[in-house]
């Protein structure tokens, strides 16, 4: 970049001139706000003004193209000074745990639970396994089976003694007291419960708690801390932690590092990690991609002042295109097929007390919605149930695209008949308005006609914003949380689950009070807690709490695609599965002749 840059005349400067070109034209051009080159900023936006005229554009310097608002254009938004932020791969760190509690003086340390709830049929049990591998890249690719087993005296007793974590200790003393033969003396009950309680381990049926927690701030600290635990007995374990603590002091300097040094910077810690796994029991495959070991946000650690940043118009407008949004949202086929299959296994008003049964039917709804995205006519047949209304309305606002736009004249714009948006909102069937929905929008103001555009639609619920929260300002988080209340409505009770699956984009804070996990060690609702129901009242599957039936909104504000997660908890992920918006049905074509 600096040869190119300051015009250096060899042949290796004209061999990397193109390369920097298109990390220039990137920079420039590219429609996604997370580019490596974006820095982040959050600010409040000012409630959408009153009614009346909005304020015309200020004209531009020497008669130029007018700024329609203040804050846009070359004023600069950020007043101080960015903040990198640096984090560890998160691939890279759990896969060094999974490696590490391979060791049985390690692992027996470790509180352990069952991997799910058992489904019973005939004296077998059925249970939902993990099986992540590491294959280098930037998550860890799932992996998982069932398994099943006699559900003997031991199994049943061990379901429901470790639905938490238990020190093994603990669960032999249980299994042993429970199950001694009359007349054991001489230890005999507790070195079968031992030696159960490993098998089920060797499994991958009796799993043990991870030493890091998912979303931890300092996961290489709290790795190298739980390894001094053992240097006593085990010094490798000693100098492991040393070299895991220097991993982690070299990658919270890299944010500090000039740019002249990352390179250099970067291979070392590649090799060190490289040499980590290795020695751990993880080599990295030699068919991977180079190991991603860190990840970088630049941050505006102060809000930004937006005042004038959308005006009353702007406001009316995104509401109209919201509710377009809702119209070409992929998450009504994808919850509509999601019922479909559901009442297909379980019947009108059906039971699913395990829900990572499901997970498979979920993934596999997502699949089929994609496959008819577009309501093609010619896909009826497969089309989910009561989703004719949708694509009637669909067809109806394409048909009054055409005949408001000539198809014989070519053009790169369609304009949408303004009385038909002002009341789409209004015409939305009724299945497609009985769930709440939240939208992101990425937006840019075009500086020649003052005009909005809507250059992404995201998800909602915090997602867009959900990464860069921990550094930001806190009131960004308070903000955001304060919305998603306002969303879903009075006397909904929203649940928070937040898998990290090895992405460092994933990692971000509790947004709700509640929030779902593995067991309730680490959080207040266990996956055994819940159930999905058909409620044939609103006609939706919905999950709800085992104990009192009490319906929850799960939200998932994760950035890794939930077919990327285990399939056991594809239900909860796809609660609120909004936000996938298409709206090629509305885009210009034009007929260009071909040869031949």
């Amino acid at each position: 970049m600096n040869r190119a840059a300051t015009g250096a005349d060899d042949r290796r400067a004209r061999k990397e001139e193109p390369t920097v070109l298109r990390y220039a034209l990137r920079a420039s051009t590219k429609t996604s706000p997370l580019s490596w080159f974006t820095a982040v900023g959050w600010g409040p936006l000012p409630p959408a003004p009153g009614p009346g005229p909005a304020p015309g554009p200020a004209p531009g310097p020497g008669g130029g193209p007018a700024r329609p608002v203040a804050s846009w254009g070359t004023a600069p938004l950020i007043d101080g000074t960015l903040r990198s932020v640096v984090r560890t791969n998160r691939t890279l760190t759990t896969a060094l745990t999974l490696a590490l509690l391979d060791a049985p003086h390690r692992r027996t340390t470790q509180p352990h639970r069952i991997t799910s709830t058992a489904r019973t049929t005939a004296g077998r049990a059925a249970y939902s396994r993990d099986r992540p591998s590491f294959a280098g890249g930037r998550y860890l690719v799932p992996g998982e089976d069932e398994a099943e087993a006699a559900f003997g005296a031991a199994l049943r007793l061990l379901t429901g003694l470790a639905e938490d974590p238990v020190p093994l200790t603990e669960l032999t003393a249980h299994l042993t007291a429970a199950l001694r033969p009359t007349g054991d003396h001489d230890g005999a009950g507790r070195a079968a419960a031992t030696a159960f309680l490993d098998r089920l381990a060797h499994a991958g049926l009796l799993v043990p708690q991870d030493p890091v927690p998912p979303q931890d701030p300092d996961p290489l600290q709290r790795l190298a801390a739980w390894l001094r635990s053992f240097a006593p007995d085990h010094p490798q374990d000693a100098e492991r932690a040393h070299r895991i603590t220097e991993l982690g002091s070299l990658t919270a300097r890299f944010a500090a590092a000039p740019a002249a040094e990352r390179p250099d910077r970067l291979t070392d810690l590649t090799r060190r990690w490289t040499a980590e796994l290795a020695a751990a029991g993880r080599p990295v495959p030699t068919a991977s991609a180079p190991l991603t070991v860190l990840s970088e946000d630049v941050v505006a650690p102060h809000p930004l002042a937006l005042d004038g940043f959308l005006t009353a118009a702007d406001h009316e407008a995104l509401g109209e295109v919201t509710a377009l949004a809702e119209l070409f949202d992929l998450g009504h086929l994808v919850r509509r097929t999601v019922r479909d299959r559901f009442v297909e296994r379980y019947g009108p008003g059906g039971r699913c007390t395990h829900p990572w049964e499901f997970g498979a039917d979920v993934t596999a709804a997502w699949e089929s919605a994609g496959r008819i995205a577009l309501l093609d006519p010619a896909d009826r047949d497969a089309f989910p149930s009561a989703t004719e209304p949708l694509a009637r309305l669909r067809a109806e606002l394409a048909d009054a695209l055409r005949e408001r736009n000539d198809p014989t004249e070519a053009r790169d714009e369609a304009t949408l008949p303004a009385d038909t948006l002002k009341t789409l909102g209004e015409r939305l069937p009724a299945p497609t308005v009985e769930r709440p929905l939240s939208y992101a929008y990425f937006l840019q103001r075009d500086p020649a006609r003052g005009l909005l555009a809507v250059n992404h639609v995201y998800g909602g619920w915090g997602r867009f914003a959900s990464r860069f929260l921990d550094s930001l300002d806190p009131s960004a988080t308070a903000e955001v949380s304060r919305q998603i209340r306002r969303g879903l409505g009075r006397g909904a009770r929203p649940a928070q689950i937040r898998p990290v699956g090895g992405f460092n984009a994933n990692l971000h804070p509790l947004l709700v009070p509640d929030e779902i996990g593995p067991d309730r060690h680490r959080t207040p609702i266990a996956e055994a807690d819940l159930e999905l129901v058909h409620d044939e009242a609103t006609d939706q599957v919905r999950i709800r709490l085992r104990a009192t039936g009490e319906p929850l909104d799960v939200l998932y504000p994760g950035f890794l695609a939930p077919v990327l997660l285990p399939a056991r908890i594809a239900p909860h992920l796809g609660d609120h599965p909004g936000g996938v918006v298409d709206f090629r049905p509305l885009a210009p074509r034009r007929a260009l002749p071909a040869p031949g």
